[in-house]
Parts: structure tokens; C-alpha cells; sequence
């Protein structure tokens, strides 16, 4: 798994796709703490 910074709330395409993997694609099953910038990072 790619290293983030911690706090950023960066989100790349590495950790998307762990997301993506590991809760699929309904963003209400993705960690909370990363809901807002994994659901940024897809609509841009």
C-alpha cells in the first residue's frame, strides 16, 4: 500500500483503489476518515 501523509487529507490512486478493493464502491462502506477526500478524488 502507497504511503500518505497523515492529517493531509490527500487521497492518489493507489489508496482509491485499496478503498475500492477493500470496501467497494458505495462510499458509505469506505473508513470515515477518508470518506471526504476518497469521494473528491473520484469526482475530479
Amino acid at each position: 500500500m502507497a504511503r500518505r501523509e497523515q492529517g493531509t487529507g490527500a487521497m492518489n490512486r493507489e489508496r482509491m483503489t485499496a478503498i475500492l478493493e477493500a470496501y467497494g464502491a458505495a462510499p458509505a462502506r469506505w473508513p470515515e476518515a477518508e470518506r471526504a477526500a476518497a469521494q473528491a478524488w473520484a469526482a475530479a
